[in-house]
């Protein structure tokens, strides 16, 4: 009798990866680890393709992955810089929040020192707007319409009207306006008989949408180093825009205008 072949009734390892994978490509399925249980893939254990577990948040390389999963390559940012004034008496460099308490006291140290002093009270005024600012020593004699002028030539125009609030007061710029609500002018107003015992104000700008600059007042007393004007800058940092490239442009000089009182 003829001898039968002897037929191996399960399917050859191709055909049962084959329907396994729905006759779709084998590299995919291997590297998502969907034929690592099947029977036909055990012989492919040693194959270079990596097999990796499915997990509900997908595979992991390593436990570094795992453990920084979902966070950004960036590393952490820094401090921000720290900003600095120049103080214009002794050129020292100070944080913006140390130059106000070192100001009155490097005044008075340089009066000392011999040079040529101040008779009078004078007061250490900072000034603060949008980013900007401006330090500034301003005699008790002076009116309040000095250092009205001084934050218009650096920030503003003359086109509008405005007034210091001092002491829940308004001190008005416009003469006619002073007049239609009744209080006193900035002229007329000295600096130092409305400053004793106020330690903050506001200077506001335009009525129809109010630009408000918010000041301090720290007194000087006599013997300070003199002044060379009523008004004097003695800090201030400015906003500088970015150009093209980068590069940092300055703000061009604002010249005073001729301003009408009327």
């Amino acid at each position: 009798m003829a001898a039968r072949a002897l037929v191996d009734p399960s399917p050859p390892p191709h055909a049962a990866i084959e329907h396994a994978t729905g006759g779709k490509d084998l590299t995919s399925y291997l590297r998502r680890g969907r034929l690592q249980q099947h029977p036909a893939a055990q012989p492919l254990a040693s194959s270079p393709l990596p097999i990796q577990e499915d997990r509900p948040d997908g595979p992991a390389s390593s436990p570094e992955a795992a453990h920084g999963r979902g966070k950004s390559s960036k590393s952490a940012p820094g401090p921000p810089p720290v900003r600095k004034m120049k103080c214009n008496v002794c050129d020292g460099q100070f944080r913006v929040d140390e130059i106000e308490e070192h100001l009155p006291e490097c005044l008075k140290k340089a009066g000392a020192g011999g040079g040529p002093r101040c008779d009078e009270e004078t007061f250490v005024v900072s000034a603060k707007w949008m980013g900007r600012r401006m330090i500034a020593r301003v005699a008790a004699s002076s009116n309040l319409e000095g250092l009205e002028d001084l934050i218009r030539s650096k920030w503003f125009d003359w086109d509008h009207l405005s007034a210091f609030v001092i002491d829940d007061r308004d001190y008005a710029w416009n003469e006619q306006d002073a007049r239609t609500r009744g209080v006193p002018t900035m002229k007329e107003t000295r600096f130092g008989d409305v400053m004793h015992g106020v330690t903050r104000f506001r200077y506001e700008y335009d009525f129809g949408s109010v630009k408000r600059v918010q000041l301090t007042a720290r007194p000087v007393p006599a013997g300070a180093v003199a002044m060379e004007d009523e008004i004097d800058v003695v800090a201030e940092r400015t906003v500088q825009k970015r150009g093209a490239g980068g590069k940092k442009k300055k703000k061009p000089a604002r010249t005073a205008r001729r301003r009408s009182r009327a």
